[in-house]
């Protein structure tokens, strides 16, 4: 994403011969990109935090609020709405159907989606952030 004076824009840099960074047709207005398992782009529009697809194919109409999180995984954009709904919680948009609550959870946080396909969420129960290190090697 590139941010210029008239807004977001979407460039793509060629990964040989000179580099030069060019528009992507069509992905103007955006604030978020995600990636979905199959390769495609989605972004979150700036004017109605709207989520599109790049190649402008059909996906759910899904829009995100200020404070969530969200992500495209093989079922669908996955959004953990934590503001305006309580207890907060995760929905899945599938590519066809009707949204489904997933779970919910204890607090806000983020989302992400493992190499399985499932849906990764981290959730805040209070103010104050705690590290943990783990030590992955084998005995």
């Amino acid at each position: 994403l590139q941010r210029t004076a008239e807004g977001y824009g979407v460039m793509e840099i060629p990964l040989a011969g000179t580099a030069t960074p060019r528009e992507v047709a069509g992905a103007r207005g955006l604030s978020e990109l995600r990636r979905g398992p199959d390769g495609r782009y989605f972004g979150r529009t700036v004017k109605d935090s709207r989520i599109v697809a790049l190649d402008r194919g059909p996906i759910p109409d899904v829009r995100i609020g200020p404070y969530d999180t969200w992500a495209v995984g093989q079922g669908g954009i996955y959004v953990f709405v934590v503001r305006g709904a309580y207890p907060p919680a995760v929905w899945l948009h599938g590519w066809s159907g009707p949204p489904r609550k997933l779970r919910e959870v204890g607090g806000g946080g983020d989302i992400g989606i493992a190499a399985d396909g499932r849906a990764l969420f981290s959730q805040y129960y209070d103010e104050q952030v705690d590290l943990g290190l783990f030590d992955l090697a084998s005995r």
